[in-house]
Protein backbone atom coordinates (compact mmCIF):
# COMPACT_ATOMS: atom_id res chain seq x y z
CA UNK A 1 0.00 0.00 0.00
CA UNK A 2 3.04 1.78 1.04
CA UNK A 3 4.72 1.60 -2.29
CA UNK A 4 1.61 2.32 -4.31
CA UNK A 5 0.70 5.95 -3.27
CA UNK A 6 4.16 6.75 -3.10
CA UNK A 7 4.47 6.75 -6.98
CA UNK A 8 0.74 8.01 -7.15
CA UNK A 9 -1.64 5.41 -7.58
CA UNK A 10 -4.43 4.85 -5.05
CA UNK A 11 -4.02 2.62 -1.86
CA UNK A 12 -6.63 -0.50 -1.23
CA UNK A 13 -8.70 1.97 1.44
CA UNK A 14 -8.85 4.69 -1.37
CA UNK A 15 -9.95 2.21 -4.13
CA UNK A 16 -12.80 0.59 -1.68
CA UNK A 17 -13.82 4.69 -1.15
CA UNK A 18 -14.01 5.27 -4.78
CA UNK A 19 -15.81 2.53 -5.77
CA UNK A 20 -18.40 3.32 -3.56
CA UNK A 21 -18.49 6.45 -4.16
CA UNK A 22 -19.54 5.24 -8.43
CA UNK A 23 -21.85 3.21 -6.92
CA UNK A 24 -23.73 5.99 -5.25
CA UNK A 25 -23.11 8.28 -7.87
CA UNK A 26 -25.03 6.12 -10.14
CA UNK A 27 -27.51 5.96 -7.58
CA UNK A 28 -28.17 9.41 -7.43
CA UNK A 29 -28.09 9.60 -11.04
CA UNK A 30 -31.19 7.88 -11.60
CA UNK A 31 -33.04 10.26 -9.10
CA UNK A 32 -34.98 13.61 -9.11
CA UNK A 33 -32.64 16.16 -7.75
CA UNK A 34 -34.73 16.35 -4.46
CA UNK A 35 -34.62 12.72 -4.07
CA UNK A 36 -30.80 12.78 -4.31
CA UNK A 37 -30.14 14.69 -0.84
CA UNK A 38 -30.70 10.99 1.19
CA UNK A 39 -27.49 10.49 -0.49
CA UNK A 40 -25.59 13.83 -0.55
CA UNK A 41 -24.52 13.24 3.15
CA UNK A 42 -23.22 9.49 2.89
CA UNK A 43 -21.40 11.33 -0.99
CA UNK A 44 -19.88 13.72 1.27
CA UNK A 45 -18.81 11.33 3.80
CA UNK A 46 -16.95 9.56 1.30
CA UNK A 47 -15.05 12.59 -0.49
CA UNK A 48 -14.28 14.04 2.87
CA UNK A 49 -12.41 10.57 4.05
CA UNK A 50 -10.68 10.06 0.95
CA UNK A 51 -9.46 13.88 0.70
CA UNK A 52 -8.06 13.44 4.20
CA UNK A 53 -6.17 10.01 3.51
CA UNK A 54 -4.74 10.72 -0.08
CA UNK A 55 -1.01 11.63 0.21
CA UNK A 56 -0.67 13.72 -3.00
CA UNK A 57 -1.68 17.44 -2.07
CA UNK A 58 -2.87 18.23 -5.75
CA UNK A 59 -5.16 15.12 -5.46
CA UNK A 60 -6.70 16.29 -2.00
CA UNK A 61 -7.19 19.56 -3.38
CA UNK A 62 -9.43 17.99 -6.11
CA UNK A 63 -11.24 15.75 -3.79
CA UNK A 64 -12.10 18.70 -1.11
CA UNK A 65 -13.25 20.71 -4.30
CA UNK A 66 -15.31 18.19 -5.75
CA UNK A 67 -16.73 17.80 -2.11
CA UNK A 68 -17.13 21.76 -2.01
CA UNK A 69 -19.35 21.32 -5.55
CA UNK A 70 -21.42 18.80 -4.66
CA UNK A 71 -22.68 19.81 -1.17
CA UNK A 72 -23.31 23.36 -2.51
CA UNK A 73 -25.39 22.12 -5.91
CA UNK A 74 -27.45 19.88 -3.26
CA UNK A 75 -28.32 22.64 -1.55
CA UNK A 76 -29.17 25.44 -4.69
CA UNK A 77 -30.85 22.73 -6.04
CA UNK A 78 -33.53 21.91 -2.94
CA UNK A 79 -33.96 19.11 0.10
CA UNK A 80 -30.29 19.60 1.41
CA UNK A 81 -30.73 22.82 3.60
CA UNK A 82 -27.87 21.25 6.27
CA UNK A 83 -25.46 21.65 3.61
CA UNK A 84 -24.48 25.31 3.83
CA UNK A 85 -23.61 24.45 8.32
CA UNK A 86 -22.03 21.63 6.41
CA UNK A 87 -19.88 23.86 4.35
CA UNK A 88 -18.96 26.10 6.99
CA UNK A 89 -18.20 23.25 9.05
CA UNK A 90 -15.62 22.35 6.47
CA UNK A 91 -14.07 25.40 5.76
CA UNK A 92 -12.86 25.98 9.35
CA UNK A 93 -11.50 21.52 9.33
CA UNK A 94 -9.66 22.56 5.92
CA UNK A 95 -8.46 25.74 7.38
CA UNK A 96 -6.79 23.77 10.51
CA UNK A 97 -6.12 21.18 7.90
CA UNK A 98 -3.27 23.41 6.24
CA UNK A 99 -5.52 22.50 3.04
CA UNK A 100 -4.38 25.29 -0.15
CA UNK A 101 -6.10 28.75 0.13
CA UNK A 102 -7.46 28.63 -3.22
CA UNK A 103 -9.39 25.23 -1.43
CA UNK A 104 -10.15 27.42 1.70
CA UNK A 105 -11.02 30.36 -0.94
CA UNK A 106 -13.83 27.70 -2.68
CA UNK A 107 -15.36 26.06 0.01
CA UNK A 108 -16.30 29.86 0.97
CA UNK A 109 -17.65 30.91 -1.97
CA UNK A 110 -19.64 27.67 -2.78
CA UNK A 111 -20.87 27.95 1.43
CA UNK A 112 -21.84 31.78 0.46
CA UNK A 113 -23.22 30.69 -3.13
CA UNK A 114 -25.41 27.91 -1.44
CA UNK A 115 -27.05 30.63 1.39
CA UNK A 116 -27.76 32.98 -1.37
CA UNK A 117 -29.18 30.71 -3.08
CA UNK A 118 -31.08 28.88 -0.29
CA UNK A 119 -32.13 32.78 1.08
CA UNK A 120 -34.00 33.09 -2.33
CA UNK A 121 -36.17 29.40 -1.89
CA UNK A 122 -37.62 30.59 1.58
CA UNK A 123 -41.07 31.75 1.63
CA UNK A 124 -41.73 35.71 1.40
CA UNK A 125 -38.28 35.80 0.82
CA UNK A 126 -36.96 39.75 0.91
CA UNK A 127 -35.10 39.42 -2.60
CA UNK A 128 -33.51 43.34 -1.94
CA UNK A 129 -32.19 42.81 0.89
CA UNK A 130 -30.75 39.10 0.01
CA UNK A 131 -29.50 40.82 -2.93
CA UNK A 132 -27.58 43.20 -0.72
CA UNK A 133 -25.96 40.81 1.51
CA UNK A 134 -25.10 38.77 -1.91
CA UNK A 135 -23.00 41.90 -2.90
CA UNK A 136 -21.31 42.46 0.14
CA UNK A 137 -20.60 39.10 0.54
CA UNK A 138 -19.07 39.07 -2.85
CA UNK A 139 -17.14 42.32 -1.99
CA UNK A 140 -15.80 40.53 1.33
CA UNK A 141 -14.58 37.51 -0.45
CA UNK A 142 -12.86 39.58 -3.15
CA UNK A 143 -10.36 41.60 -0.10
CA UNK A 144 -10.30 38.24 1.71
CA UNK A 145 -9.31 36.07 -1.43
CA UNK A 146 -7.56 37.96 -3.94
CA UNK A 147 -5.65 35.98 -6.00
CA UNK A 148 -8.31 32.80 -5.68
CA UNK A 149 -9.65 31.48 -9.35
CA UNK A 150 -12.67 31.84 -7.14
CA UNK A 151 -12.34 35.33 -6.58
CA UNK A 152 -11.88 36.28 -10.56
CA UNK A 153 -15.85 35.07 -10.46
CA UNK A 154 -17.02 37.11 -7.26
CA UNK A 155 -15.61 40.08 -8.70
CA UNK A 156 -17.52 39.24 -12.51
CA UNK A 157 -20.84 39.33 -10.15
CA UNK A 158 -19.95 42.29 -8.40
CA UNK A 159 -19.06 43.98 -11.81
CA UNK A 160 -22.12 42.90 -13.53
CA UNK A 161 -24.88 43.92 -10.41
CA UNK A 162 -23.11 47.35 -10.52
CA UNK A 163 -23.24 47.82 -14.46
CA UNK A 164 -26.96 46.77 -14.67
CA UNK A 165 -27.54 49.15 -11.40
CA UNK A 166 -26.18 51.75 -13.75
CA UNK A 167 -23.10 52.45 -11.58
CA UNK A 168 -20.87 52.09 -14.86
CA UNK A 169 -17.94 53.46 -12.78
CA UNK A 170 -17.45 51.43 -10.12
CA UNK A 171 -18.71 48.04 -12.17
CA UNK A 172 -15.47 49.44 -14.51
CA UNK A 173 -13.23 49.14 -11.94
CA UNK A 174 -13.90 45.48 -10.98
CA UNK A 175 -13.69 44.65 -14.68
CA UNK A 176 -10.38 46.10 -15.05
CA UNK A 177 -9.42 44.27 -12.26
CA UNK A 178 -10.07 41.20 -13.03
CA UNK A 179 -8.65 42.05 -16.60
CA UNK A 180 -5.40 42.75 -14.58
CA UNK A 181 -5.22 39.82 -12.34
CA UNK A 182 -6.84 36.98 -14.09
CA UNK A 183 -5.20 37.64 -17.52
CA UNK A 184 -6.14 34.75 -20.21
CA UNK A 185 -8.72 33.78 -18.63
CA UNK A 186 -12.73 33.36 -19.49
CA UNK A 187 -13.57 35.69 -16.63
CA UNK A 188 -11.08 38.13 -18.41
CA UNK A 189 -12.64 38.21 -21.68
CA UNK A 190 -15.91 38.96 -20.48
CA UNK A 191 -14.64 41.42 -18.60
CA UNK A 192 -13.05 43.19 -21.65
CA UNK A 193 -16.02 42.97 -23.69
CA UNK A 194 -18.01 44.48 -20.95
CA UNK A 195 -15.05 47.42 -20.70
CA UNK A 196 -15.43 47.98 -24.79
CA UNK A 197 -19.28 48.35 -24.64
CA UNK A 198 -19.30 50.45 -21.39
CA UNK A 199 -16.47 52.60 -23.05
CA UNK A 200 -18.62 52.72 -26.55
CA UNK A 201 -21.58 54.01 -24.68
CA UNK A 202 -22.67 57.67 -25.84
CA UNK A 203 -19.66 57.71 -27.80
CA UNK A 204 -19.78 59.09 -31.86
CA UNK A 205 -19.12 55.66 -34.09
CA UNK A 206 -17.55 56.13 -37.67
CA UNK A 207 -18.97 53.90 -40.01
CA UNK A 208 -17.83 55.36 -42.93
CA UNK A 209 -17.04 53.35 -46.54
CA UNK A 210 -16.87 53.91 -50.20
CA UNK A 211 -20.61 53.79 -52.17
CA UNK A 212 -21.04 51.70 -55.15
CA UNK A 213 -21.20 54.45 -57.68
CA UNK A 214 -18.33 56.02 -55.86
CA UNK A 215 -17.95 58.71 -53.85
CA UNK A 216 -18.31 58.47 -49.96
CA UNK A 217 -21.03 57.31 -47.60
CA UNK A 218 -21.33 58.23 -43.74
CA UNK A 219 -23.39 55.97 -41.45
CA UNK A 220 -21.58 57.60 -38.21
CA UNK A 221 -23.91 57.50 -35.40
Amino acid sequence: GVSNSAVGAPTEEMQQLMERLQELDAQASRLSPAKQSALTGQRAKLLRQLAEITPDPQLRNQWYEQLADMVSAAVQTGGYEEGVKELEYLARQIDRADASENVVAHFTFRKMLAEYMLAQQQPEANLVKIQEKWLADLEDFADQFPNSSDAAEAQLQLAMSQEFSGEADEAKIWYERIVSNFPGTERAQKATGALRRLDSEGKRISLRGQALRGGEVDLSA
